[in-house]
């Protein structure tokens, strides 16, 4: 059973989040609404590479978008 802490140490009032702590990983939440926003920039960026006439540039373009799926899974 994951440990349940509260974050946001120095805040008042009931502006703490609950994260959740497992022996794999920290997991933070993300609203439905960020979630939906996170895909919409995944698919625009396929869709972009999509249009690209050349191999190069298709490739250019999923290079791109791995690197800021690197960039946001490091933090």
């Amino acid at each position: 059973m994951p440990a349940r802490l509260l974050t946001g140490a120095g805040q008042t009032g009931y502006n703490y989040k609950k994260a959740i702590f497992t022996k794999e990983a920290f997991i933070m939440g993300m609203t439905d609404l960020q979630f939906k926003s996170y895909l919409k920039m995944l698919i625009n960026t396929l869709e972009e590479a999509t249009n690209k006439d050349t191999k190069e540039q298709i490739i250019a373009e999923i290079n791109k978008l791995k690197k800021n799926l690197q960039e946001d899974l490091q933090g």
